[in-house]
């Protein structure tokens, strides 16, 4: 992933929103380990209204 917009997702968890090379949009959810490490729990592709308030964040 290139850029990328992390937010707080409740208990020690973080949300990833970010777009793929080949275009696609992701959110993954997870939560960091310690020393820079990130443990992914799920991912899946952002709803539309993810990818506005995503494209809003960067200034697009």
């Amino acid at each position: 992933m290139g850029e990328y917009w992390e937010l707080r997702a409740g208990a020690g968890k973080r949300a990833l929103f970010g777009r793929t090379s080949g275009g696609r949009y992701l959110l993954i959810i997870g939560v960091h380990r310690g020393g820079g490490l990130f443990y992914p729990i799920s991912a899946r592709d952002t709803t539309q209204a993810e990818r506005w308030r995503y494209q809003e964040h960067l200034g697009r």
